[in-house]
């Protein structure tokens, strides 16, 4: 079945999804511009552009498994994804899957232009929505209205509850748009399942950047979102997967664990006001300065990498 859905209704989501922009040497960001939307990551369009692809490519190969289990409970399952950004990851891990409805929602504009420029599927719509305001209840009680369901069989969360305020909060609220039988299902981040081996004091600094970094929000999120859930009113709280290591991987996704985390490149900024420390920009100077030396030593098996990445599915 297939639904014309000829309404626009825009939202604003406080989710940063991570792009790395071109930061002119001329240019010194400030925290004014980092609250305007304004990215500390930097590299070449093209270059991010296919480094979150290959990031992409290897998160959906890790939850293609889940999701299989999930998608095999329901027919044609309504979809909701929060942060969807510009659309790609979640059309991504649903392609050849067969769903009555997908409506995805992020706070930037620009990127749900482009979502919707791209997508052709009918049943499938993107809307630019605010999580924190109460117009995000109005909007997804319409769009259930509309389609003549009471509530999503399936909502997709990826590393969007690190980057908000309330999580917990949140978690409560989206409970309320889960069908009766409805599965959540999360992927997040948590830094507190790090590990390198053989340890290099190196790569201290890196771990210093990331926790001190505007941008990089609560480094330590997965570990609190069962605890969130349960006190939620959230059932059958399962904890798929905790971590992704450099064995799971060969070849270009094994260079692409580096990149999701250890890439020197994504903290490229000539301005301290990037950070909450002021001695976090120096410990970034130094680490850019192994940061070529530790990779190849990574890609030629000398270390083992283990990254915090939380995948979790609850019912309502």
């Amino acid at each position: 079945m297939y639904v014309d859905y000829g309404f626009s209704l825009y939202l604003c989501i406080r989710y940063n999804y991570k792009t790395m922009r071109k930061i002119k040497n001329d240019t010194k960001p400030s925290i004014s511009m980092l609250m305007k939307g304004q990215s500390i990551y930097t590299g070449d369009e093209y270059r991010e552009i296919t480094r979150i692809s290959q990031q992409n490519k290897l998160l959906n190969r890790i939850a293609s498994g889940y999701l299989d289990d999930i998608f095999s409970l329901y027919e044609n399952p309504t979809v909701l994804d929060v942060g969807c950004a510009d659309g790609i990851n979640i059309l991504e891990r649903l392609k050849g899957r067969q769903y009555h409805s997908l409506i995805g929602i992020d706070r930037n504009e620009k990127k749900i232009e482009v979502a919707n420029k791209r997508n052709k599927a009918r049943n499938t719509t993107f809307l630019c929505c605010d999580i924190s305001t109460n117009n995000l209840d109005g909007v997804l009680s319409g769009y259930l209205s509309h389609i003549g369901k009471d509530g999503f069989d399936i909502i997709h969360i990826s590393s969007v509850l690190l980057h908000i305020d309330h999580p917990d909060i949140f978690l409560k609220r989206i409970r309320t748009y889960l069908s009766e039988q409805g599965c959540l299902f999360i992927q997040d981040e948590d830094d507190g399942l790090n590990s390198v081996f053989p340890y290099e004091e190196s790569f201290d600094d890196c771990f210093y950047v990331w926790e001190h970094s505007i941008e990089a929000g609560d480094r330590f999120m997965g570990g609190k979102i069962p605890f969130y859930l349960e006190n939620g009113g959230y059932s059958d709280i399962k904890i798929l997967s905790t971590s992704a290591t450099s064995v799971d991987f060969n070849g270009e996704m094994k260079d692409c664990l580096w990149d999701m985390y250890f890439n020197s490149d994504l903290w490229v900024a000539d301005d301290v006001s990037f950070y909450d420390k002021a001695d976090a920009y120096d410990r970034f100077l130094s680490y850019q300065e192994k940061h070529s030396a530790l990779r190849e030593a990574y890609m030629n098996r000398r270390y083992f990498v283990m990254l915090g990445i939380f995948f979790i599915m609850a019912s309502k």
